[in-house]
């Protein structure tokens, strides 16, 4: 992986946009899950732990 981010990254601009854009797949799935779980559970920190645990 190493040899992939250092050497093949600096000559193909298609496999840079492809890291560049599974990276921000990523962010944006991790952003929206947050999101998601906070209007679900709530941001309350009881209530995290009355959903979680009881």
């Amino acid at each position: 992986m190493k040899f992939l981010v250092t050497k093949d990254l600096l000559h193909s601009k298609l496999l840079n946009y492809l890291v560049a854009s599974v990276v921000f797949g990523i962010l944006l799935y991790v952003a929206f899950d947050m999101l998601l779980h906070a209007y679900v559970i709530g941001l309350d920190i009881q209530s995290i732990g009355l959903t979680l645990f009881w």
